[in-house]
């Protein structure tokens, strides 16, 4: 199952403006007063953190200013982006000792550590963590369902999607997690329940839509 790297991901749509952002993360996540709140989603779409020149670029920003938590998480992000995961972890680093309550950091460094280094007990740890600086932080709850239903514990992967769908009930991702695992599991009355309550969440256009219909009606 792909990771949910945090609200960077491109799926959510254009990013938005500088301004909005900062009003998001730091109503969302509780950034320090101290230092300049992260952007969530980052400022530019993917590709552009992409490439050795962009590589160069946002790094030289977070050595200049490294009491910059924004510059330390566009590095962090260009970092991943350009498959340097130990150079990534140490910018995630940098962003969580400038704010502990940086969820969305210690989500992304259990990414970097389930993605591209295969150490999975280590991106278990930092989803938890991110879990419970902030409670509220959706992509925790979801890609730490994902380590728990890859390590066969159904259970808790089950919990931790419910959790991730109360905080963010309008992301398909998370229905979809949830009601393939029990679909999965052969607990069809709990994939119809839960297909069905995804459809009340979802908007009529979310290409969820056919696949949860389905499953709601038993098929």
């Amino acid at each position: 199952m792909p990771s949910m790297p945090s609200r960077h991901r491109t799926r959510r749509g254009p990013a938005l403006a500088l301004a909005a952002l900062v009003a998001s993360f730091a109503a969302g996540a509780g950034a320090s007063a101290a230092s300049t709140p992260p952007p969530s989603p980052p400022l530019y779409p993917a590709s552009a953190y992409q490439g050795a020149a962009h590589l160069r670029h946002f790094v030289a920003l977070a050595r200049a200013h490294p009491k910059n938590l924004t510059d330390q998480f566009e590095a962090a992000v260009a970092s991943f982006q350009n498959a340097r995961p130990r150079q990534a972890i140490a910018y995630y680093l940098a962003c969580v000792r400038l704010d502990p309550s940086f969820a969305e950091a210690y989500n992304d460094i259990g990414n970097v550590y389930r993605e591209s280094l295969g150490n999975t007990k280590a991106a278990l740890a930092y989803y938890l963590k991110a879990t419970q600086v902030n409670p509220g932080y959706p992509f925790g709850w979801l890609n730490l369902g994902f380590v728990y239903q890859s390590r066969h514990q159904d259970a808790r992967a089950a919990q931790a999607y419910l959790a991730a769908a109360r905080h963010d009930p309008g992301y398909d991702g998370t229905w979809d997690a949830l009601v393939g695992l029990y679909v999965a599991d052969k607990e069809h009355a709990l994939a119809q329940r839960y297909a069905r309550q995804a459809l009340k969440a979802l908007p009529k256009g979310d290409p969820s839509r056919p696949y949860l219909e389905k499953v709601a009606r038993g098929r």
